[in-house]
Formats: C-alpha cells, structure tokens, sequence
C-alpha cells in the first residue's frame, strides 16, 4: 500500500473516531443531564408528597378544632380564663343554679350549639356534684342529640356517670382533651368525646363542671377519604394511647395502633406521622411509592425516548456526513488527480528551461499559483533567428489554463507563418477572438532576435515591459514599446512592433505580473522599482538562470509565508559578449 491510500485511511480513520467520540461526548453529557433531571424531578415528587401530608395535616387538625373553637365561643359569656403551670385553663364562678339559669334554658342552649355545629352528635353540660346547692341535693347534666333534638339529664345514671372513665379524666384534666372512640355497630354512628373541664375561679384546684361534645367520626373518616392523595394511600388518625379515631377505611375503626397494619409491603410505602400534641393526636400517612413517582416516570421515560431519538437521529447525521465526506473525498482525488494530470500535459506544452542558441543562451520557468494556470512561455528557432514569447492569460486555473494551451499553439503556427512580430501577434488576436464568449484575453510579449548582430523586433500585448541590464557600464531599463491591446477581445486590431538592440554581455529579462504583484503577508506588492533594484545588484556575468534564481528567491523572502496569488512566469536571455 502506497503513503497515499496510507494516507487517506489513517484520514478515514480519524473522521471516524471523532464521530465515535462526538457521540459518545454526546451521549455522555445528555445521558448526565437526564440523570440530573431525574433527581430534580424526584425531589419535586417528594416535595408535591410532603405538600399532600402536610395539607391533609391541615385539613384534620382544622376538623378537630372547630369543636374546640365552638366550644370555646360557646361558654364565653360565662367564663373566665386562668393561666396555671403555664397551662391555659378554663374556669367559671360557682354559684347556685338557679341563680344562673333554669333546668329549660340550659336546654336550650345546648340546642342551640347542636344547630350551630352540624358536626357535633351531641353536647352534654355535667355539673360536678360537689358543687350542687345545698338545697337542691340534686345532680344535673344535661344532653342534647342532634336527631330531632333529644333532651336526656345523664344525672339520672347516677354513680355510673361520675364514676365513668372519662368523667374522672375530665375531673382531673386541665385542660381539654378528645377522649377515647366509641365504635358502635354502625360506623356512622362511632363516635369521639371533646371534653373541657372547667375549674372553679375561687378554687382553681376544683372541677365544677365538665362539657363533653361528642363528634361523629363518620364525617373525620370521609374527609381523610376525600384528602387521599393517591389511590393505594393509607391515612389513619390516633389517639395518645393508640386508638384508631379515624381512618380512610373505616372498617379499621376498632383496632389498635399495633393491629392497624394498611400496607402488606412496607417497602413499597412511604411512612409520615405527624404529633399534634395539643389534641393528642397522631396522623400516619402511607404512600404508595409508584404513585409518588409515577408522574416522573411518565416525563422520565418521555424524555429518555426524546434523547434516543435524538442520538439515533445525529448518528445518522454523523453517517450521512461520513458518507458524504468520503463520496467528496473520492471526488476531490479524482478531480486531484485529473489536475495533476493536466498540469503534467500543461507542462508538457512548454519547451525546455534553457536553450543555446549560438550567441544566446536562454533560461525560463513558469510556477503556477494554483495546479494548472494561465502563464505561458515558449520559444523556437527558425531560419537562424529566435523566436520567444512569454503571456499571461486572464483568471486562473483550468479556464485560463485551456485558454492559455490555444495561445500557445497558436504562436508556433504564427512564427511559422511571419517573421513579424507586429504580425504574429495579429494573426493570434484574429484566431482568439473569433469565438471568445466568455471574453478572455491574454497579455503578450513576442520577440524576434539575430544572435549575431543581436537586433530585436518584439511586440508587446498589454503586457509588462521587459527589462535590459548586465552590460558593464550600463544600466538598467525598461524596453519600452507601442501600446498595443491585449489578444483575444475584438478581431482585427492592428498591432504595431519595434526594434532595438541586445548588446554583448546585456540580459533581457521578460516576466508575468505575478513577478511585481506579489504581495507579503500585510498586503503590501513587491512592485517595479525593488524588481529594478534586484537585478541592477546583480554583478557583471550573470548567467539567466542565476538572474531568475535570485529574483525567486527574493520573491520567497518577500512573502514571508504569505500564499502565492498568481502565476509567476520569467524568461530570461543573455547574449554573450
């Protein structure tokens, strides 16, 4: 295998591995970013399922307080509030009650709270029996249901009342609390006891009556049901000593905290408990772990899906413009090597170099600025005379270059014909312009030189003015002609040539506008004058091809790097002394 197919495979190669590590780049960073997006989304599920816990918090604590709050509002034309031990206590003056009110108005009163609070099954107002008038002897303690508004003295239980569980937890409280549930065979009718002792105000240490409201759990177990924020949600409410109140299910009502068991798999649920201390409660929530994150995965799997479908898309991309690549690139080699091989046959048009011709010694090169260009040189010999020619054809590379081939042929057949330059310029005009539609032209030198006597006849195109110099104690100048137009733009024109003489010992120096047009890297054009000044310092003996060496060179320093811009051609002849 040759450095070049070398070459182009280890090219290949490479366009492919930067593809490959483009993707993977690619991959890696939005595969990262989806990671991140994840974790950002599950911290927003788990904080929307903290924001349902704590609302549903809201929700049952607003429940349970209403009666409280009721309550409250409901004895406060009697009462008085009396802070001890940092605890906030309710309290009332104990006077008789017949004083107060009679058997009827505290009836009505407790009706009126039932009205007033739809929530509420019932409202009892228990006398504590110490603090009957003596002359009454009697206990008192109203009840009022809400269904058709019942009226029931709970004294007539007698012992049995003050002697309950919950009459003697109201006895010694100070300060209100909810009481244990009462489950009945009917779960709308279980029922949870508000109790609010009220002390006496001369004796804060006694308990002179007792409110107990009991609250329907029917309406606390919908709430919950309503407030689930998931489907397979397990809410439950207890009490201080494990008790369920309520549940989502109220079939749970009865069972205590360590034989409610909601979840099978308790690695598939998320556990909250929130304490409210000051109702002696506690709220335990359990969420479903897939529906906490369900949402996510809808996203998550919506944006994997988007970012597969991009990778798959830029993968084709990156193949298309592989494939692309490689079909240009075979393109780009065969137009390369078509070039080239234009350029060998653009070369192959052009005489040799150097040439002796008795008293003459010619030299010349011709670099195009791209593969094939538009500059030109050529010579012949005939009927002991020297024919040479040196053109520029307008534009650069395979345009100028076929045009520049038909300029070339066209001298040989010229200098075949005439003897005149004047005349051998004519005849190429006339065949160039003759169908030129695209309007190209060629500036041209042509000249005609005896070796022996050295006359020159030369007729310039449009072209630079050559340069003579080298002889000793001359100097040197520009071979100045008749303004004659370029060939090929209008047929017909009449060019006009003149004559002058190469001494023994003196050059001819003949060259393109690439030569005084070149420009460094700042812009700036080598121009007239430091050509003129290259060539004067040149000493005495100069040979041609050394004279167009130096001027190279001097080009070369003169650009500093910078890229050629056009074809540069010189031609050099120096007649022996």
């Amino acid at each position: 295998m040759n450095v070049r197919k070398m070459a182009k495979l280890n090219t290949r190669k490479g366009i492919w591995h930067t593809i490959l590590l483009s993707l993977a780049v690619t991959a890696g960073v939005l595969l990262t970013g989806l990671f991140y997006v994840k974790g950002q989304l599950q911290q927003s599920a788990e904080r929307n399922a903290d924001n349902s816990a704590r609302h549903i918090l809201e929700r049952t604590r607003d429940y349970l307080e209403e009666v409280s709050r009721a309550t409250d509002n409901f004895m406060s034309p009697f009462v008085y509030w009396l802070k001890m031990d940092s605890v906030r206590c309710m309290a009332i003056e104990e006077v008789s009650l017949n004083a107060i009110t009679t058997c009827n108005s505290v009836f009505a009163m407790l009706e009126g709270y039932v009205d007033n609070n739809p929530r509420t099954r019932s409202i009892s107002y228990v006398f504590a029996p110490a603090s009957l008038i003596p002359e009454s002897r009697r206990a008192f303690a109203p009840r009022v249901y809400r269904e058709g508004f019942r009226r029931e003295d709970l004294s007539a239980r007698g012992r049995q009342l003050y002697e309950s569980g919950l009459y003697r937890r109201g006895d010694t409280s100070r300060v209100a609390f909810f009481s244990a549930p009462e489950y009945r065979d009917d779960p709308s009718t279980s029922v949870i006891t508000y109790v609010q002792p009220v002390r006496a105000l001369a004796n804060p240490d006694k308990t002179v009556r007792q409110i107990w409201v009991e609250v329907e759990l029917d309406g606390l177990c919908r709430l919950l049901e309503a407030e689930k924020p998931y489907e397979n949600a397990s809410i439950c409410l207890f009490d201080s000593e494990g008790n369920v109140v309520a549940s989502d299910d109220q079939s749970e009502l009865g069972l205590s905290l360590a034989d409610w068991n909601p979840i099978a798999e308790p690695d598939c649920f998320q556990e909250r408990q929130y304490r409210m201390d000051d109702l002696g409660m506690t709220l335990a929530i359990y969420l479903p772990v897939k529906e906490v994150y369900a949402s996510i995965k809808v996203v998550y799997l919506h944006m994997f899906v988007a970012i597969m479908l991009l990778m798959t898309f830029l993968s084709l991309g990156l193949l298309a413009f592989f494939r692309i690549y490689v079909r240009e690139e075979k393109a780009n080699i065969h137009t390369g090597h078509e070039l080239k091989l234009a350029a060998d046959i653009q070369k192959g048009f052009l005489p040799n170099a150097s040439l002796l011709a008795g008293r003459l010694e010619l030299y010349a090169t011709s670099e195009p600025a791209a593969q094939v260009g538009g500059d030109f040189y050529d010579y012949l010999e005939r009927n002991g005379k020297l024919y040479f020619c040196l053109g520029d054809v307008s534009g650069k590379g395979v345009p100028a270059a076929i045009f520049m081939s038909m300029t070339g042929s066209l001298f040989r057949a010229a200098a075949r014909l005439s003897d005149s330059p004047a005349e051998i310029a004519s005849i190429m005009n006339d065949a160039l312009a003759e169908r030129n539609e695209e309007f190209m032209f060629c500036t041209f030198f042509v000249g005609v030189i005896d070796p022996e006597t050295g006359q020159i006849r030369f007729c310039n195109a449009g072209h630079n003015p050559p340069m003579a110099f080298g002889r000793p104690g001359g100097d040197t100048h520009f071979i100045v002609s008749e303004k004659n137009p370029p060939l090929g733009l209008y047929g017909h024109c009449a060019y006009v040539e003149r004559t002058d003489e190469l001494l023994p010992g003196q050059l001819l120096f003949v060259y393109s506008d690439g030569v005084t047009e070149a420009r460094d890297t700042v812009k700036a054009l080598f121009g007239d004058d430091r050509l003129m000044d290259i060539l004067s310092a040149l000493p005495d003996g100069t040979l041609p091809q050394q004279c167009i060496s130096r001027v190279r060179q001097s080009l070369a320093d003169f650009s500093a790097g910078a890229p050629q811009s056009d074809d540069i051609t010189m031609l050099c002849i120096w007649r022996k002394p």
